[in-house]
C-alpha cells in the first residue's frame, strides 16, 4: 500500500494486465480484438507538447508493439507476481482510499475499511510523535528559529532574508542536529516512532495482499478462459511509449492498470 498526501501528476511507468479473448495468432487477429470498430484509426494525442503525434498514434503501430511484446513473453506471469504488483495500487490520498485501477480495485469492503482504520490511527500516532518531538526540542533548545536562506525571500516582509536571520537559522540547525544525534530521550522517541511506522507498514502490507488476491480472483473469474498478458510502458522512454502508457490503448479489452509512481 502507498500513502500520498497530494496529487501525483507524473508516473515513471504503468503496467497493464489484459484479458484477451484468446492468444492472438497474428497482428490482424490482435487488431480485431483491440480495435474492433476501427481497425485503421488512431488514438488521440493527450498532450499538445507531443508534436510528433498531433495526428494521433496509429492503431497499426500500437498493434505491432503489443504483438511484439506478447511474442517476447517467455512464460505466464505467476499469481504471486500479479498479487505483488496489484498490492502496490492501494494508497490513501486526502483521507480516502484512492480509486485506482477501476473497476477491480479494493472490492472487499471489509478489508478496505480495515486499511482505512489503520491509516487513520497511524496519522494520529504521527501527529502525536511530532508534537512530542517539537516539545522536547523547545524544552532544550528554546523556540524554533524560522527558516532563512540566501536564496529565499521572507514570506512576511517579502524581502530577502537578512544576514542576521540566516546566521540565526544556521546556528539553530547545527544545535538541533547535534541534539538529535546525542540526546538519549530524543533517540528513544525516534526509535519508538520508527517501530510504530514499521508495524503499520507490515499490517497494511498484509491487508493489501489480501485485497490484491481478492481483486485478482474477481478479475480472473470474470474472464474465465481468457489469455492474460502483462505489459509495461513508460513515458520516460520517449513520445511513442508515452502515448502507449497514457493513450488508453486497451480501452476495448478488460484490463487492470497499475501506475508506478
Amino acid at each position: 500500500m502507498k500513502i500520498r498526501s497530494g496529487f501525483v501528476s507524473n508516473s515513471s511507468s504503468s503496467s497493464f494486465i489484459v484479458a484477451f479473448p484468446k492468444k492472438p495468432t497474428d497482428k490482424n487477429e490482435l487488431s480485431e480484438m483491440m480495435f474492433p470498430k476501427d481497425l485503421y484509426g488512431s488514438i488521440g494525442n493527450p498532450w499538445p507538447w507531443l508534436n510528433a503525434y498531433d495526428g494521433g498514434l496509429e492503431h497499426t503501430r500500437i498493434v505491432e508493439q503489443v504483438f511484439s511484446d506478447i511474442q517476447e513473453q517467455k512464460k505466464k506471469f505467476s499469481t504471486k507476481e500479479t498479487v505483488d504488483e496489484l498490492s502496490g495500487r492501494y494508497f490513501v490520498m486526502d483521507g480516502k482510499l484512492y480509486y485506482e485501477g477501476a473497476p477491480y480495485y479494493a472490492l472487499d469492503s471489509d478489508l478496505a475499511k480495515q486499511i482505512m482504520e489503520l491509516h487513520n490511527e497511524h496519522e494520529k500516532q504521527e501527529k502525536e510523535f511530532d508534537k512530542q518531538t517539537e516539545a522536547l526540542l523547545e524544552k532544550h533548545l528554546g523556540p524554533a528559529v524560522p527558516y532563512a536562506s540566501s536564496t529565499g525571500t521572507n514570506w512576511k516582509t517579502r524581502k530577502p532574508y537578512t544576514p542576521e536571520e540566516i546566521a540565526d537559522y544556521m546556528r539553530y540547525c547545527k544545535k538541533r542536529k547535534k541534539f538529535s544525534e546525542t540526546n538519549e530521550e530524543f533517540l528513544l522517541m525516534q526509535q519508538a516512532q520508527t517501530k510504530a511506522r514499521n508495524k503499520y507498514y507490515e499490517e497494511t502490507r498484509k491487508i493489501s495482499d489480501k485485497m490484491a488476491k481478492f481483486d485478482w480472483k474477481s478479475f480472473s473469474e470474470d474472464n474465465t478462459g481468457a489469455f492474460f498478458s502483462r505489459f509495461t510502458y513508460s513515458d520516460n522512454d520517449g513520445e511513442f511509449f508515452s502515448m502507449m502508457e497514457h493513450g488508453g490503448i486497451f480501452g476495448n479489452l478488460h484490463h487492470i492498470r497499475i501506475s508506478h509512481h
